[in-house]
């Protein structure tokens, strides 16, 4: 995967600090519209792929962050968002895990194999100490460097 797979999967528009959701679902759903208004990809087909996703198991990785990620019929390329979230949600309920920070990724349908070894690769960079404190800014143009000069 090239360098600039992070730069052009997450336009800095697509870092959203403060998002309200008082559940996963509601994350869910309010991600799925920004991504229909922003990007012209249907709602409901995103809200469907990430919620089938995440019944195959849970996206949460730890350290109050998930990846949740699905793939969309259609999509031409890989489209990514970061949200932070203005308080905690109860992400995964067998643990009671609370998640307030949360890295989307939509794949089209033909890049899986790729996206399996983004996504190992991501885990590890974003579960990193200094990366996670660095995503607690405010400053979103801070967080998008961080974001997109990882190491894929």
């Amino acid at each position: 995967m090239n360098s600039n797979f992070l730069f052009n999967a997450l336009p800095i528009d697509n870092i959203l600090l403060e998002m309200s959701a008082t559940s996963k679902k509601r994350a869910f759903e309010n991600i799925s519209l920004f991504f229909e208004r922003k990007h012209d990809i249907s709602s409901s087909a995103v809200f469907k792929s990430l919620l089938a996703r995440e019944k195959i198991g849970s996206t949460y990785i730890g350290n109050n962050l998930a990846i949740p990620h699905g793939y969309v019929y259609d999509l031409k390329k890989t489209i990514a968002a970061f949200v932070r979230l203005n308080r905690p949600i109860i992400f995964y309920n067998q643990n009671r895990q609370l998640v307030n920070t949360l890295m989307f990724f939509l794949v089209p349908l033909n890049q899986a194999e790729e996206h399996i070894k983004i996504l190992t690769k991501l885990t590890s960079n974003l579960l990193d100490k200094t990366t996670n404190k660095i995503l607690q800014t405010e400053d979103k143009k801070i967080i998008y460097n961080t974001i997109i000069k990882q190491k894929l």
